[in-house]
């Protein structure tokens, strides 16, 4: 119990002195994130719309 006390009191002093860290700012690459969703929807989207929608049907010969 004293070994907490102490340590709580030793951080308590050692802590008092120093100021404060300043906080993070949270930056979000808006751009970025707007070329990662965008090109491979423009992708998917050139695809279907240039891909045939039925493939030929395979005829068979007669034996």
């Amino acid at each position: 119990m004293f070994y907490l006390l102490a340590l709580a009191s030793a951080l308590i002093t050692l802590g008092a002195d120093r100021p404060a860290p300043t906080p993070y700012q949270l930056v979000v690459p808006w751009t970025n994130l707007a070329l990662i969703l965008l090109v491979p929807l423009l992708a998917m989207l050139g695809a279907g719309l240039l891909t045939r929608s039925r493939l030929p049907a395979e005829q068979r010969r007669p034996t």
